[in-house]
């Protein structure tokens, strides 16, 4: 089953099939591309395998591939998932761009795990989480293992293995290698650092390849000092001929540089270039290219030559590759991406070479050339290159270097990873950690690329080391704990030996958040009062962007125009907590143009969260990864603020709301909340958002004509809606005194939603704004039942306690309260009777409800009971939707457009001036007694009848449409205070 598609194993197969199966020995094999290496590890898979289903075997075995890229990981997982599952062996895929989980525990469903460098040393960092999953580690495997000389990629493939030999040292269990390349030259090293005595290394002649490869290199006489950009314009206008001339209407890859020139190639050959296509092969290209959200890909695709790069959208690479390998898309433009272990072979490859390449990634490329199977003819490789730079690519094999490790650039950070595994404990350990690593090899063969002498290697390791922790300390990410002067920030102080190393709080975070410790140094400036505009900022700043993403001159163009005409942070106008208030333009401005990474980040990211229309394939999809990114640097602001003590409700509070705007990609206050529903695209949320239907609320109550002006063509609009309101949780917060010095808290599901948001974390953080003292949080309240209930201490002294209900996932159903000093006092009035009251807020009402001390028939009405306040609720209700039906009548047919539209504070003005002309007056005398005095002109009608009179004749009257205020929220507070006072009259 596993073997199905391999008719006969070729010759590098058969050499390594007994070591692979028939014994435990680690492997190293060198061999060129597509050759099929791939199935090295099928068989050493195989010899696992055969080792679980005996009978000594008690524990589950688990395997390990790791590839330098996600596409890699894909690709691979695919193919695996499909032959492993015919034997109940479970795969899964976990990188960057896939959801599955990265809890250890959860791990442990699945036999066969691909990860990539980073993600696996951000996992085996965790590994005393759950210790038996390392432990049943037997084979890992390393695609591209040449990657070991990339600076942060190879720095952290180096670590993870050292880390997971020393983990099946320590359990006593053994851990076989396979590692495979097709350009490593220093095998011996590498086979070294594996295990020298374990270890098998291979090097497989070119003939094993299965179609030989003619190599070509094509010089274009430009010089040195011509720029990049019109060296690569002039080599476009080599390629048509170069195509017609070797590429004999098989699968051609043509290589460029940036995702800018691969598009300008592609757009170039499709205007000078014609591929014919056969009947078939048009109509499916103009069928699939439908599906492309990129409009220039889209035009290409239907001419046959396609281009491929990371700016793309997921689902328009994968449409590129899936046409490219059904042979439907017979050229394919593409960056360095697919170079690295993707299977996309090729007849033809060119690669256009406008600055030089090194030999390594130049080999990776033409590999793609004449693989097996293909065609019978030879593959064709063609460098095109300036005429100066042509002698770099003659006799390239021979060019390349040994692979030198790059932990030495990362040792610090590597260092705390060690010691808050627990590898490390002391300076002695740090120096027997650095022996199992390949810079320990490569150091003692060529020490001066290292910067040390060769006679005095190993005391200059020690210094090193020695410094490296001294640095730590400085930087507050570990301590050394002295008999009992361990220091409190230390996560392993207590019950560790005397003289041993520990992280920090800093330290810690830094190891599980994978951070940088640049990061780790601006994090720790964080003071506990930053407003989210600030921690916005910090998150900006953080390192890790700028490893990740760079700022091309095209993006400044974009970029700018979103950021021109707006002001500084010092003048946006805010509330108490910074939020700002702009939704049109960029939220927190950038002062100046931008020319920072920093500041890429902050444009683009305002831009995302404020739905602006993002067209430009490379910043959306850039766009996506800095949210993910921002994200998880929030996350770890959040748990830094729970574990470092000090004043810090402010900053906690905006780290929660800004946690809440990454995950769900919209601001907090968005007017654009219909998004987060079902079915509802940003085009219907901005036509929801033009009429005023800004919040939950306001789409509870819209009527079914409104929605069906706004959306003609969608003839089941209302059930959608309603569909996707049903899914809304919301939420009611009550709280009472309890003495003077302490309040009760009761948060409830009033309405329980059925779908995930059910399962969201909903944090409840209470706090004293002007003393920036929190008072009290707890996350995934609901997570036992459908309410919760909490006592907190309140100062004597406080001016002005916050509580807030935050859902971390969904924008718009948030609950918040304000606590004054005077609200003590006039509740524990209410209590001299041996009364004790909930004051109640939800999302649907936020005006406090006063308690009205000594007077009886006041306190018979605070002390109504849960039937009467639904009643009071129905009536509200019922009146509101009345009158919106009856004026709705009136609109339909004198005013074009939406009464709830329209200007609020204009509305009820005119409204208050009308009823005043009626002499309709309502007064309510100290004993809560309501007195209503209608005056001639009313007559006996009652005050729901003149509400709705004075409403129709306001709403003949021609009003400016405001799509920033929600008409039909004030109305609704209106009409229950009205109604609130006309009950109380009744009783």
């Amino acid at each position: 089953m596993l073997f199905a598609d391999i008719e006969k194993f070729n010759e590098m197969q058969a050499t390594l099939f007994d070591d692979c199966v028939c014994t435990d020995a680690s492997l190293l094999v060198v061999a060129p591309t597509g050759c099929g290496k791939t199935t090295v590890f099928l068989l050493a898979m195989l010899r696992e395998l055969m080792k679980e289903n005996s009978p000594d075997t008690k524990i589950t075995i688990r395997m390990v591939y790791i590839a330098p890229t996600r596409a890699l990981c894909s690709e691979v997982f695919d193919k695996w998932e499909e032959k492993f599952s015919q034997v109940n062996i479970r795969c899964c895929e976990v990188t960057g761009e896939t959801n599955t989980t990265t809890d250890l525990v959860e791990l442990e469903r699945y036999h066969v795990i691909l990860t990539t460098p980073e993600k696996w040393d951000s996992l085996t960092r965790r590994w005393r989480e759950n210790i038996n999953f390392l432990t049943s580690m037997r084979l890992v495997m390393i695609d591209e293992i040449h990657l070991l000389n990339e600076a942060r990629r190879g720095a952290a493939l180096e670590a993870t293995i050292c880390r997971m030999k020393i983990g099946a040292l320590k359990s006593g269990t053994a851990i076989r290698l396979i590692g495979i390349s097709a350009t490593l030259v220093n095998v011996q090293d590498v086979a070294k650092w594996f295990g020298e005595a374990n270890t098998k290394a291979y090097t497989i002649s070119t003939h094993s390849h299965g179609s030989k490869v003619k190599e070509k290199i094509i010089s274009v006489p430009l010089e040195e000092e011509e720029s990049f950009f019109k060296v690569d314009a002039i080599m476009n206008s080599w390629l048509p001929n170069i195509v017609i001339r070797y590429w004999e209407c098989q699968p051609t890859l043509v290589f460029c540089g940036t995702r800018m020139s691969a598009e300008a190639t592609a757009q170039y050959l499709v205007t000078n270039f014609r591929v014919n296509l056969l009947e078939d092969q048009v109509n499916l290209l103009c069928s699939i290219g439908e599906r492309i959200n990129y409009g220039t890909l889209r035009e290409c695709i239907r001419m046959g030559i396609g281009f491929h790069h990371g700016g793309l959208t997921l689902e328009d690479r994968l449409i590129v590759e899936n046409l490219y390998r059904s042979t439907n898309l017979p050229i394919l433009v593409c960056t360095q991406t697919l170079a690295m272990g993707v299977n996309f072979p090729a007849h033809l490859v060119i690669v256009k070479a406008p600055s030089p390449i090194s030999p390594t990634e130049m080999l990776q490329m033409l590999g793609r050339a004449g693989r097996v199977g293909l065609t019978s003819n030879d593959g064709i490789a063609v460098i095109l290159t300036r005429t100066c730079h042509a002698v770099i690519y003659q006799n390239l094999r021979e060019k390349i270097g040994p692979i030198e490790s790059n932990l030495h650039n990362n040792l610090e950070e590597y260092i705390n990873a060690e010691i808050f595994t627990g590898n490390i404990v002391k300076l002695e350990s740090a120096i027997q950690w650095i022996k199992t690593t390949l810079f320990y090899v490569r150091l003692h063969i060529n020490p001066t690329h290292y910067g040390f002498q060769e006679d005095a290697v190993e005391n200059q390791l020690s210094d090193l080391c020695q410094t490296t922790i001294e640095s730590l300390k400085r930087r507050g990410l570990i301590s050394e704990n002295v008999g009992t002067c361990a220091t409190s920030e230390s996560i392993n102080a207590i019950n560790s030996p005397d003289n041993t190393l520990s992280s920090t709080i800093y330290g810690s975070l830094a190891v599980r958040y994978f951070l940088h410790l640049k990061t780790v140094n601006t994090l720790q400036k964080i003071t506990g009062r930053e407003k989210i505009f600030q921690l916005f900022d910090i998150v900006c700043k953080c390192s890790e962007f700028e490893h990740q993403f760079v700022l091309r001159n095209s993006d400044k163009k974009i970029l700018n125009k979103w950021n021109e005409g707006n002001e500084s942070y010092d003048t946006i106008e805010d509330d108490e907590f910074g939020t700002g208030k702009s939704k049109d333009t960029l939220r927190f401005p950038i002062s100046g143009k931008i020319n920072s990474i920093a500041a890429k980040v902050s444009c683009l990211l305002q831009a995302m969260l404020g739905k602006f229309n993002v067209k430009n394939t490379h910043l959306h999809d850039e766009g996506d990864k800095m949210m993910k990114l921002a994200n998880h640097l929030t996350k770890c602001i959040i748990e830094m603020l729970k574990i470092v003590p000090g004043e810090k409700f402010c900053a906690f509070l905006s780290a929660l709301r800004l946690l809440k705007c990454f995950t769900a990609e919209l601001w907090e206050d968005s007017p654009y909340v219909s998004i987060q529903l079902p079915e509802i695209d940003e085009r219907m949320a901005q036509k929801l958002a033009n009429c005023g239907k800004c919040t939950f609320e306001a789409l509870r109550v819209i009527h079914s004509w409104t929605l069906r002006k706004l959306f003609p063509e969608i003839s089941d609009i209302g059930r959608i809606i309603e569909g996707g309101l049903a899914g809304i949780p919301q939420y009611s917060v009550n709280y009472c005194w309890i003495g003077s010095t302490k309040i009760s808290v009761k948060v409830h599901h009033r309405v329980k939603a059925h779908c995930d948001n059910e399962r969201a974390t909903v944090a409840l953080i209470v706090g004293d704004a002007k003393s920036n003292s929190l008072l009290f949080y707890s996350e995934n309240v609901f997570e036992k039942g459908n309410s919760y209930e909490a006592k907190i201490d309140i100062a004597i002294n406080f001016t002005s306690i916050h509580i807030h209900l935050i859902h971390l996932s969904l924008v718009g159903v948030d609950v918040h309260i304000e606590l004054s000093d005077k609200d003590r006092y006039s509740l524990n009035a209410s209590k001299l009777n041996s009364q004790t009251e909930f004051v109640n807020k939800s999302q649907k009402n936020h005006k406090d409800q006063e308690n009205i001390p000594s007077e009886p028939r006041s306190l018979k009405i605070l002390k109504m009971d849960q039937d009467n306040e639904a009643a009071k609720d129905g009536k509200t209700e019922a009146l509101v939707m009345e009158m919106y039906k009856k004026s709705l009548d009136h609109v339909e047919n004198d005013n074009p457009e939406d009464p709830f539209a329209l200007g609020v504070e204009d509305f009820f003005k005119q409204l208050e001036s009308n009823m005043q002309q009626r002499n309709t007056e309502m007064e309510i005398n100290a004993h809560g007694n309501s007195k209503v005095n209608l005056g001639s002109s009313a007559g006996n009608k009652d005050f729901k009848s003149i509400y709705e009179h004075e409403m129709t004749s306001i709403l003949k009257k021609p009003y400016q449409v405001s799509s920033s205020r929600n008409l039909k929220s004030e109305f609704y507070k209106k009409v229950e205070k009205i109604v609130e006072e006309d009950t109380n009259d009744h009783h």
